[in-house]
Formats: structure tokens, sequence, C-alpha cells
């Protein structure tokens, strides 16, 4: 099969169009007629007569009902494959923020790696006359169940409760009871405590950044600054209409 003998002058590749002039004699030999034409092979007379061929070409060819059918159907591919392409980035990234935010979590919890077992061993070095209490037990029920499940130990409720010394009837009882809902309730509010520095610095962040919203929350959690005797009112600073406006937007 020919092949157009025209060869990239950068990357010596060669061209792969494979309807080269075959016609002996003709200066276009050996090359398809857009090289012939760079070459500068191709009479003027030529090239015109080959631009109106194509152009009568391209109009008979918008006659036609399947005319740009199959560039449609190019760009609808390439636009799938790039909302396909959206897709797997944006849910990449949103997976990727949803593992930093459950690793921050587990990073002002403290609850990964519960270990049940130690707990209890460290009871028993302590003392040699070790027994188990209901409030030892509770103690050690409730920071199981306030733990992350994918690190603590033991790794059910029924091996937690042979660790206990207990049935496993009575672990369910436990479980159902008004008191395990109250203590758990109660344990995990102070948990959640530990957080409130870090939402602090957030809240503190946007507000310096402009959000009101975020200004107003951070008011909630500190309260607004009351100056003390000789110290400049920041409101001093601002007309009446200013402070006006700021307060209709924090009512709102």
């Amino acid at each position: 099969m020919a092949q157009c003998l025209y060869k990239n002058p950068d990357t010596g590749e060669q061209c792969k169009n494979t309807w080269p002039c075959v016609t002996p004699g003709d200066p276009m030999l050996g090359y398809c007629f857009a090289h012939a034409t760079k070459l500068g092979l191709v009479p003027e007379e030529k090239i015109k007569q080959q631009r109106e061929k194509q152009s009568l070409a391209a109009l008979k060819a918008r006659e036609s009902p399947n005319w740009g059918k199959k560039v449609k159907e190019k760009r609808i591919e390439a636009s799938e494959k790039l909302t396909a392409e959206k897709r797997q980035e944006l849910d990449e990234k949103q997976k990727t923020e949803k593992e930093a935010a459950q690793q921050l979590i587990h990073s002002i919890f403290g609850d990964q790696g519960y270990n049940a077992i130690e707990i209890v061993q460290e009871y028993k070095d302590a003392n040699a006359d070790f027994t188990y209490t209901d409030k030892i037990r509770k103690f050690i029920f409730i920071g199981w169940f306030l733990s992350d499940p994918g690190t603590r130990v033991p790794g059910t409720l029924k091996e937690l409760c042979t660790l206990l010394n207990m049935g496993m009837a009575l672990g369910r009882q436990w479980v159902d009871s008004e008191w395990f809902a109250t203590d758990l309730h109660n344990a995990l509010k102070k948990t959640m405590k530990l957080a409130v520095p870090y939402l602090a610095r957030v809240t503190l962040g946007k507000a310096l950044g402009g959000d009101f919203k975020a200004l107003q929350e951070f008011n909630k959690m500190f309260g607004k600054h009351e100056p003390t005797e000789g110290e400049e009112d920041v409101d001093d600073m601002f007309e009446d209409g200013v402070r006006d406006e700021v307060q209709s937007m924090e009512d709102h």
C-alpha cells in the first residue's frame, strides 16, 4: 500500500495518508495533496480547482439527512466522557475530603484504638484482689460504645460481655435501659466539648474573613466584647447609620 512520502522535519514521523499521487511525471508524485501543496508542488490553478471541488462536495453533503451526524456523535461521546471524568474527579475529591474529615474527628476525640482488655488488665495490675463491680463494668461498657467501632477491642458486644464477666442477656438489657441512654448521652456531650476549641478557631477564621453569620455564631459562643472603663468602644468608630445597618443584619 502506497503512503505519502512526507516526513515531519521535527519528529521524523511519516505522513499516514495512504492516497498519495501515483501518476508518473506528476510533480505531486508520492505525496498527498496537502503535503504536496505545502511543499509547493501543486500549481495555483490546481489548488483553486481542488478547493472549489471540496466546497461543492460540502454543499452537497449538507443536503443529506445525515449531515453532521458523525460529528455530532463524536461531540456527544466526548462530552459524555468529559462528564464521566469530571464526575469521577468529584467523587474522588469528596472521598478524600470525607476521609480527611473523619480522621480529624478521630484526632479530636481520640476515640481510636480503645482497648477494653488493656483497661481491665490495668485494674488487675493495680489491685491483686480485683473484682468486677457494676461501676467498673459500666465505665468500660460506656467507653467501648463511645469509641471507634473499626478499631476498638474487643470487636463485638458478645466478646465485651465475656471480658466483663457478664452474660450477653445482661449486656442487651443494659443497652435497652434508661440509665445507659442517659449515661451515654452525657458522656457524648462531654466528648463533644473536645471539639469546641477547634470549631472556635474555624468560626473565628471565617468571621475575620468577613463571614457575618460566622461572626454571629462566634458571638453566641463567647459573647460580645464589653469594653472596660477607659477603653475605646469599637462602636465609636462608626456612624449611627452604619451601626443601625449592622444591627438590622444581625437581627435577621
